[in-house]
């Protein structure tokens, strides 16, 4: 559930403020985006960072060990059209582990699995978020950057479309691999 930190009237004083100071609508707008970002951080627990933000890539604490180091980019960063893939034993009675998902991409298709920096720019830039994807009970999976937690568990980073706002959890390969449960591959 989405908390609303700012109120309609606190939205327009920071608009009539920037009016004032001179600011063009894009850059209220901007503003807005920004003061959002700072609530969504107290709301989460998470630091605020002023100044220009960093795009190097953080890995959550639970991530004790990176798995695929050479499948992943390093940075932010904007994956252009995505592709959407699906093995088809997660459409059958037996579902695959993620371990099973993970071995049937083989290494051409691994090679074009979108990773953590991927799947960070749609959380950084909801609004590029692809439109079919909006609202719809999806999880695409950024295989490109699986990762062991403390317990020695595998785990893969998944943008989660279906909650408000869309943000990256992470999933355990031991579990089934669902029909909702998407890989993401770079089109290019």
């Amino acid at each position: 559930m989405s908390e609303k930190l700012m109120s309609n009237g606190q939205g327009l004083e920071l608009a009539r403020m920037g009016r004032d100071k001179g600011l063009k609508a894009q850059q209220i707008q901007s503003s807005q985006k920004v003061l959002g970002r700072v609530f969504d951080a107290i709301r989460d627990d998470r630091p605020i960072i002023f100044g220009p933000m960093s795009t190097e890539l953080q890995y959550p604490s639970f991530v004790r060990e990176r798995l695929t180091p050479d499948l992943e980019v390093t940075k932010v960063t904007d994956p252009g059209e995505v592709d959407l893939w699906l093995d088809p034993r997660q459409g059958s009675k037996n579902k695959p582990t993620g371990h099973e998902v993970y071995e049937a991409h083989g290494d051409d298709r691994l090679k074009k699995a979108l990773s953590l920096g991927h799947l960070k720019w749609f959380e950084e830039n909801p609004d590029q978020i692809p439109a079919e994807w909006k609202g719809k009970a999806l999880l695409v999976c950024g295989w490109a950057s699986v990762g062991r937690d403390a317990s020695g568990d595998c785990l893969v980073p998944y943008f989660h479309c279906f909650v408000d706002p869309p943000r990256i959890y992470w999933y355990n390969l031991d579990c089934l691999w669902l029909v909702d449960e998407l890989s993401g591959l770079l089109a290019n």
